[in-house]
């Protein structure tokens, strides 16, 4: 048996990747902080997995994902948890700050680390973080900002874990169908500005989730990999200039 250990599994595209990870064969163990209801129906159509209730935020949740997983060993890791907290300059909250870095980019540091016995030689780790990690916070200036740092956490865990043949890779997911981007209510002008005209659907994010935990990826390693139908890849002002001659 195969053994993943994933975050944030009860909606969104952490949902789809622990979906699409268990069809790949493998045991999932599931982190959620709050969505009971949510974990019940996910338990009903996963034959192996585990459930991890826990807060990212609080520490010594590392040391009980450590203890559930026991002498397992692992063979893929996605980090995937991740919050969006309304918190504008004009209305800053320290709390919600502290609260972004500490999910977003603390914690799959610390948990990496936490369970560094547990990781078999030669698998693969995924973090996910955003395209926003490219651009300035506005609703929410501990996202960006914590994505951001992410982005570097990534490289520096590929160059840590890099002598047991540990490859750590991350996503930069743009605009995807979630709760997240409803609650946005943008999806008109996500789609004018992606080169694709749409979302991306959950399930294309976690097949790149999958390939980068395939041997198929087995060269890659430090990579931060947009997934988000070309959105972060016009200027467009130039654009714009282009269509005006």
């Amino acid at each position: 048996m195969k053994y993943a250990l994933i975050t944030g599994v009860t909606k969104g595209i952490g949902l789809t990747i622990a979906k699409t990870l268990h069809a790949d064969g493998f045991h999932i163990f599931g982190v959620y902080k709050s969505s009971e209801s949510l974990a019940e129906d996910l338990s009903k159509e996963l034959s192996e997995l585990t459930l991890i209730q826990c807060d990212l935020k609080d520490r010594d949740s590392f040391d009980k994902i450590a203890k559930v997983i026991g002498d397992k060993k692992l063979d893929a890791v996605v980090h995937n948890a991740g919050v969006f907290l309304e918190n504008s300059w004009n209305d800053f909250s320290v709390e919600k700050w502290d609260r972004s870095i500490a999910v977003n980019m603390e914690a799959p540091l610390l948990l990496t680390k936490r369970i560094e016995a547990n990781l078999n030689k030669g698998i693969g780790i995924v973090i996910i973080s955003s395209s926003d990690s490219w651009y300035a916070g506005f609703e929410d200036l501990g996202y960006s900002a914590s994505k951001s740092g992410l982005n570097n956490v990534v490289k520096s865990l590929a160059a840590a874990l890099a002598n047991k043949k540990i490859r750590v890779n991350a996503v930069l997911p743009g605009w995807v169908d979630t709760e997240m981007a409803d609650k946005a209510n943008v999806d008109e002008l996500a789609h004018d500005k992606s080169l694709l005209g749409r979302n991306a659907s959950t399930q294309e994010i976690a097949d790149v989730v999958s390939f980068l935990l395939s041997k198929k990826s087995s060269f890659m390693t430090g990579s931060l990999i947009p997934v988000d139908g070309g959105y972060t890849s016009v200027d467009y002002v130039v654009k714009k200039e282009s269509e005006n001659r």
